[in-house]
C-alpha cells in the first residue's frame, strides 16, 4: 500500500512539473523565433523606426517569370553559337530568350559556392550594362538567389555554366580573363578581368554572341 501510494504522490506531483517545463520551454522557444525574425535595434530611433520586409520563397515562386510571357525579341540570331545557354527560363528578359545589349561578362573557371564571391560584380549590374556570370557551376543556394533577385528586383543579370573548353572560346570572344572563385573571395576583381558582349542572346540550350574583343596582331 504504501509503495502505491508512493507512486501515486510522484505521479500527482510530477506530471503538473513536466507540463509546467513543457509550457515554459514552448513559451521560451516562442519569444527566441519572435526575437529572431525581429529587426535587430541598432540605437539609433530613425534607423529602429525602419522595419525591413522579409520575401519568403513562396512569395518569389508566386511572382511572374520575368519576360516568361513576352514574345522572343524580332530578328535573326547573330554572332559565334556556342554549345550552352542560361541556366533557367527565370534569367530569359523575352519569351524565354535573354537579350542583352553591352553585356559586361565575369567569366569563372570553377564552382561559384556563396553569394559572397558574387556581391562586388552584383553591385556593377544596371539595365544599361548588363551583367553575364559564367562559371563551371553554381551552389544550388547561389543559383536560388540569382533567380530570386530577377523575379523580386529584375535584377539585370544572366547565370550560366561552361565547361573549360567553353571558357576559353568565350575568353577569345568578349576578353577579359577567366577567374577562380578564390581571385573573387580575395575581392580581386580588376578591370582587365572583365569580358564585353556587344550582343548576348541565350536559350536554355545555345547562346549567339558577339564580342568586343580585339586578338592582338
Amino acid at each position: 500500500m504504501g509503495d502505491w501510494m508512493g507512486v501515486v504522490v510522484a505521479v500527482a506531483i510530477g506530471v503538473p512539473l513536466l507540463l509546467l517545463a513543457v509550457w515554459v520551454d514552448a513559451r521560451r522557444r516562442r519569444r527566441m523565433d519572435e526575437e529572431l525574425a525581429s529587426a535587430p535595434l541598432r540605437g539609433d530611433p530613425r534607423v529602429d523606426a525602419l522595419i525591413p520586409g522579409y520575401v519568403t520563397q513562396e512569395a518569389v515562386d508566386a511572382l511572374p517569370r520575368p519576360g516568361g510571357s513576352q514574345a522572343p525579341p524580332p530578328g535573326p540570331a547573330h554572332g559565334v553559337r556556342m554549345g550552352f545557354g542560361h541556366l533557367d527560363p527565370d534569367f530569359a528578359t523575352d519569351g524565354g530568350v535573354a537579350a542583352l545589349t553591352d553585356a559586361a561578362v565575369l567569366m569563372v573557371g570553377d564552382d561559384v559556392e556563396t553569394m559572397r564571391e558574387l556581391l562586388g560584380p552584383l553591385a556593377t549590374a544596371t539595365p544599361e550594362r548588363p551583367l553575364v556570370i559564367v562559371a563551371s557551376a553554381f551552389h544550388p543556394d547561389v543559383l536560388a538567389s540569382l533567380k530570386a533577385n530577377r523575379r523580386v528586383t529584375h535584377l539585370p543579370v544572366v547565370a550560366v555554366a561552361a565547361n573549360p573548353a567553353e571558357l576559353m572560346q568565350l575568353q577569345d570572344l568578349v576578353g577579359g580573363e577567366v577567374l577562380s572563385s578564390a581571385d573573387l573571395k580575395a575581392g580581386w576583381l580588376p578591370s582587365g578581368a572583365w569580358g564585353r558582349a556587344l550582343s548576348w542572346r541565350s536559350d536554355m540550350a545555345s547562346t549567339h554572341v558577339v564580342g568586343d574583343h580585339r586578338p592582338k596582331g
